[in-house]
């Protein structure tokens, strides 16, 4: 009894150390639960939402496969070379680098060789139209002017039937191999096009068809980052950690090697998803024998960044004589220190908006637009050429033959057939002049507009009032209505152009673009602290964003926040054995939970 009694004396002295040590415990124990992991995770959430706004960096553009995109152009997936054109014209925009948060691991559909059907073919089909017609035209006066003995008229004939047949067989033979085009390959060229261009490497085997061999290790030798030095192996073990959960084998699916050769580089698009559901981090590297893939946008961040090593150690990772976000131009370099969780993830400062704000647009997050933008463009473009072919083809002649703008306009394509020459040869990798190329294209238009704004239509009126005069035919006075009703149409589809190509250029000159599916119909929708339908490839914009602001999280580990926690307990304890009355007990019970957290929200 007396023992007991012992006892009890000795909890009831330290009775305050025993409830905080059981408080601790308590707590300790419900952090390893999923609730307490679920618990901590909207205490994040509410950290996140009360500190300041990050900043925004201006050169973001979300290039968005929107509704819009989908509704003017198709049901998405599209042919490749609906993207394809999409990139040329984004270079000519000024656009600098371009990510694709769209994975082509498998080869596309061909198409019909759009460039081919409307200029190269007629052309073929006129030249040889108008050869057959003389050569028939010839042998008939010959024959007509006895130049052909009667005896070798059917020699003569049968020498013209086998060279007809050759060739119509050569004008065959050019459709066959023309007509249809390997959209893939047309995707791969506009790649290199572009030149800053990056595609994605899945960072597991979720692929194991043929070629599967020959693909990886491509990856592995031309796209992989090597200056990683993990002389833990730390990076691998947090691998493990990250798919120990997956359907799939270890391994990469890159895209397919005709993409993936004419690209920049290439990085996983995979996203980590939290116990609640919600997306707060990332990792940034998935080793893949010895080398490593980078996160989407880290692959792109690290060509921009140019370190000499990359040293992952402790919780952190290390771009060692990096150069300076906030300055690329300037040369100047530093170290920059990626914090990392304790698994190695990467936390996102995200920007505190809804992906897309119908009630407020300037709210939305990052500058967006719609990948339709950069195909009105071309469609425009092509109905600039369609009018030029409508003026020549007006056809107006004189006694001295025709006016001055057939000259003018003959000039305007054949300009325009040499520029699409030019661009060939850039796809095809024979050229490299980029820079005289859109001057060129940009003095075309010029030269354009000159002529629409030079007075060659006077003329045409002059020419049909003169001759309605002199004829009294009145037709030719609505000839002149319709011309110039027709002219007013090309100067507005003109000014069209121009202003809308002045838009795309503010918008895309040295813009950093991600282009991904946005639209209603898509999958690649996620839920982060602050919207509940977030398109991912706004979370690589936000990754993006917070690696180039360099506004990081810094966690602590889970460690830390046992030890503050006891520590926390165990002050409280102290304080309560020197705090008798119950009404002073509990202010101090208030004030320092508040004091905690005003605390955790300041240090946050």
């Amino acid at each position: 009894m007396e023992k007991k009694a012992n006892i009890g004396v000795f909890l009831k002295d330290r009775l305050e150390y025993c409830v905080a040590f059981l408080a601790f415990l308590f707590f300790f124990a419900l952090s390893l639960t999923e609730t307490g992991v679920k618990s901590e995770l909207g205490m994040y959430d509410t950290l996140l939402a009360i500190k300041p706004e990050i900043r925004e960096r201006s050169d973001i553009l979300l290039v968005n496969i929107d509704d819009e995109a989908i509704e003017q152009i198709g049901a998405f997936p599209w042919t490749r070379d609906v993207v394809a054109d999409a990139l040329i014209r984004l270079r000519e925009a000024g656009g600098k680098t371009v990510v694709f948060d769209i994975e082509y691991m498998t080869p596309g559909q061909s198409g019909v060789n759009r460039e081919y059907v409307k200029n190269v073919f007629p052309a073929e089909y006129s030249g040889v139209k108008s050869e057959m017609l003389q050569y028939i035209k010839d042998f008939s006066d010959a024959i007509a002017a006895r130049n052909i003995p009667l005896s070798s008229v059917g020699e003569v004939g049968g020498e013209m039937s086998g060279y007809i047949d050759q060739r119509m067989g050569d004008l065959s033979g050019s459709i066959t191999a023309n007509i249809f085009r390997d959209n893939d390959e047309y995707f791969a060229k506009a790649l290199h096009f572009f030149g800053h261009a990056y595609v994605t490497i899945n960072a597991e085997q979720i692929n194991t068809g043929p070629g599967t061999a020959e693909l990886n290790k491509y990856a592995r030798d031309h796209t992989l980052v090597t200056n990683v030095v993990d002389r833990k192996g730390i990076i691998r073990k947090e691998n493990e950690w990250t798919f120990r959960d997956s359907d799939y084998e270890r391994g990469i699916a890159p895209a397919i090697l005709p993409l993936l050769r004419e690209s920049a580089g290439a990085g996983f698009p995979n996203v980590i998803i939290d116990p609640d559901g919600i997306r707060r981090r990332i990792q940034l590297l998935v080793e893949y024998d010895g080398a490593y893939v980078p996160q989407l946008v880290f692959a792109p961040v690290l060509d921009l960044l140019k370190p000499e090593r990359i040293v992952r150690s402790g919780q952190s990772l290390t771009l060692v004589n990096a150069l300076d976000p906030a300055n690329l131009d300037s040369g100047k370099r530093k170290n920059i220190v990626i914090p990392l969780d304790e698994h190695g993830y990467f936390l996102i400062n995200w920007l505190k908006r809804e992906f897309i704000d119908t009630k407020n647009p300037d709210r939305m997050s990052f500058r967006q637009m719609s990948i339709n933008a950069l195909k009105v463009a071309d469609d425009i473009e092509v109905k600039l050429i369609d009018n030029l072919d409508s003026i020549l083809a007006l056809g107006i002649k004189t006694a001295n033959g025709y006016l001055s703008y057939h000259d003018a306009v003959t000039a305007l394509i054949a300009e325009y057939r040499d520029l699409g020459a030019w661009k060939q040869g850039l796809l095809d990798g024979k050229r490299d002049d980029f820079d005289a190329y859109f001057a060129a294209r940009k003095n075309f238009f010029a030269n354009y507009g000159k002529f629409l704004s030079g007075g060659y239509d006077t003329e045409i009126y002059e020419t049909f009032e003169r001759i309605a005069a002199s004829s009294g035919d009145k037709r030719y006075l609505e000839y002149e209505a319709n011309v110039k009703k027709n002219f007013a149409i090309y100067r507005s589809d003109f000014m069209l152009y121009k202003n809308h190509c002045d838009t795309l250029a503010k918008k895309c000159s040295g813009a950093f673009c991600l282009i991904g599916w946005s639209g209603l119909g898509t999958s690649d929708l996620g839920i982060n602290p602050f919207a509940k339908a977030y398109a991912n490839v706004g979370t690589h914009a936000n990754i993006y964003n917070t690696i180039m602001t360099g506004d990081f999280i810094d966690p602590l580990p889970q460690w830390a926040s046992w030890a503050i926690a006891l520590a926390l307990c165990w002050g409280s304890a102290l304080a309560f054995r020197r705090i008798k009355s119950l009404r002073s007990r509990l202010s101090y019970g208030v004030g320092s939970t508040v004091a905690v957290f005003v605390g955790i929200a300041l240090v946050f």
